[in-house]
């Protein structure tokens, strides 16, 4: 039986349905300032994932990433579509970055980071920023995982980049942008300074957590060179891609 739905609920109060941060409009935004007074600020991101053949049984995968012949394992397209990125499509990227001189960060997950160790050394000499990404590509963070859980999995990420790249990572991107709504509170309590998961606004959010700071995300770059590029005359915008 179905519980019944209030005919007059409650009017909901200003602000956020979450308690990380408030709302604040964009008029009303502090205004920024980026180095050499720059109007723009452009972040690269790079993604190191390693795709586990047979996942674990407690595995929670975004059902949205199911293939053309749906969800099943084992899954060798995926697998090996994944494989091709890590074993070639990413020098090509790394070539392009290099002829413009651009440093990156990287989010790397921990098994990732464990097999693949010519690219933690690639990355390393070009001094990008390294990025603690979860366990897996087809295990994201959810409601569903205990506390302990979840803060083994936290902190398995962090010790996988520390061991294979000689460096502690300051920020966390979960895997599929998954986390439950205690995932801000345990990354700060693990020494993390920053979340890449949270797009809500142009550039960087402070959040209730000690020292921890919320992203700011674009999926277009034409839709962002078409509007906010206008919007950066007022205060400096963020670029993440």
């Amino acid at each position: 039986m179905t519980a019944s739905v209030p005919k007059n609920p409650p009017p909901l109060k200003p602000g956020m349905d979450n308690p990380w941060y408030d709302y604040v409009p964009f008029p009303m935004r502090p205004k920024l300032t980026w180095p050499r007074n720059a109007r723009v600020g452009w972040f690269v991101l790079l993604h190191l994932e390693y795709w586990q053949l047979i996942p674990d049984e407690k595995s929670h995968r975004d059902p949205r990433h199911a293939g053309e012949f749906g969800s099943f394992v084992p899954d060798y397209r995926t697998w090996t579509q994944r494989e091709y990125g890590n074993r070639t499509g990413i020098f090509r990227v790394l070539d392009v970055l290099d002829r413009y001189q651009v440093r990156a960060g990287v989010a790397v997950n921990a098994l990732a980071a464990e097999r693949y160790p010519y690219l933690i050394e690639q990355f390393k000499k070009r001094k990008y920023e390294f990025i603690a990404h979860g366990h897996s590509a087809n295990r994201m963070i959810t409601s569903r995982m205990s506390e302990a859980e979840e803060k083994a999995e936290i902190a398995e990420a962090i010790a996988a980049i520390e061991k294979a790249a000689g460096v502690r990572p300051r920020g966390w991107l979960g895997q599929d942008y998954g986390e439950s709504q205690r995932t801000p509170q345990l990354l700060a309590d693990a020494g993390l300074d920053y979340v890449l998961d949270w797009l809500g606004q142009d550039y960087g959010e402070s959040q209730r957590t000690p020292q921890l700071l919320a992203d700011a995300g674009l999926d277009y770059v034409l839709d962002w060179l078409g509007q906010d590029y206008g919007e950066s005359q007022r205060t400096p915008q963020l670029l993440a891609d």
